[in-house]
């Protein structure tokens, strides 16, 4: 009987969710999660250019200094942590 609850869920979620979120920019929409949570989160594909250089204009927009101080980075292996440290 509980394994027919998560998918259950799943279908549920799959429904609701499209309805409650509209398209919006994703810089400005970061922004403004930033100022509504303590913790924003991003996914990462590796080895995608696209997504590369999305970070690096999400970096570079204003208010994003004042609004993150911290920026978690996973990637990589040790040997490189000085070139990612700079």
């Amino acid at each position: 009987m509980r394994s027919g609850l998560l998918p259950g869920v799943l279908s549920a979620v799959m429904l609701v969710g499209p309805a409650l979120a509209a398209p919006e920019p994703a810089i400005p929409a970061l922004l403004k999660r930033a100022d509504q949570y303590a913790v924003v989160a991003l996914g990462e594909n590796h080895w995608s250019q696209a997504r590369g250089r999305f970070y690096q204009s999400l970096i570079r927009a204003p208010g994003f200094a004042e609004r993150f101080n911290t920026i978690v980075l996973e990637c990589g292996n040790s040997r490189y942590q000085a070139t990612l440290d700079r």
